[in-house]
């Protein structure tokens, strides 16, 4: 779940690095939603940090798992996640569930 996740927050911030957000509903604002390189950068370091800071092992393998998941959402779109959803995501070796 986690990973699905990851991916589709990839995903979403594609969109709005692609500036293909135009409108906020809760402002009325109507110019596109940016999101710079810099802004890409530290996601990657949210990610990698939020891993240790759940207690979850952060070792290389689940850090990396983590932002491989969010860069196939970032370049492949939603349809990247479709494998996180049901389960077909693999990497190397293993598949990932």
């Amino acid at each position: 779940a986690v990973l699905g996740a990851d991916c589709y927050t990839g995903g979403f911030a594609a969109a709005m690095f692609n500036q293909l957000l135009t409108s906020d509903e809760l402002t009325g604002a109507t110019e596109p939603i940016v999101l710079s390189p810099g802004d890409l950068d530290e996601t990657i370091s949210a990610l990698i940090d939020y891993t240790s800071a759940r207690g979850v092992d952060a070792s290389l393998d689940v850090t990396f798992l983590r932002v491989r998941a969010f860069r196939d959402g970032f370049f492949n779109g939603y349809e990247g996640c479709a494998s996180y959803r049901d389960g077909t995501a693999s990497f190397g070796e293993r598949a990932v569930g």
